[in-house]
């Protein structure tokens, strides 16, 4: 009986996201999986939330156009955010009037099953 692969579509990068996480972490299991994907969490929220507050601010980081509001950033703050795959600290963005309110992102547990489900379509069957 031959047994062939079967050709499931998926996303490039994707299977980019899986070769850089399988070269660059000693993964044996599925535990060694969730401790990866608990340090690619860490980053996926950190640039969220930088994103949203260009957003929230009107300009980008670096941007050296004139701004269009008195309000700048304000460096970060630590969060200890805790989702399915456990727990793990992230730097959050400040601005001088206090008027960003990340705790939506953080705070939402589908936010977390949502990527993490992203994830484990893109790792290898074992």
């Amino acid at each position: 009986m031959n047994m062939a692969k079967k050709d499931i579509k998926r996303n490039p990068a994707a299977e980019k996201i899986a070769d850089l996480i399988l070269n660059n972490y000693d993964v044996q299991n599925a535990k060694d999986v969730n401790e990866a994907l608990k340090d690619v969490f860490g980053p996926i929220f950190e640039k969220m939330l930088n994103a949203e507050m260009d957003a929230h601010l009107g300009y980008d980081k670096s941007s050296s156009e004139p701004k269009e509001t008195e309000n700048r950033r304000n460096g970060y703050g630590e969060k200890t955010i805790h989702g399915s795959f456990g727990e793990t600290t992230i730097a959050v963005p400040r601005d001088r009037e206090g008027s960003l309110s990340p705790s939506q992102y953080l705070s939402t547990r589908r936010m977390f099953q949502r990527l993490k489900e992203r994830f484990w379509r893109c790792m290898p069957e074992a």
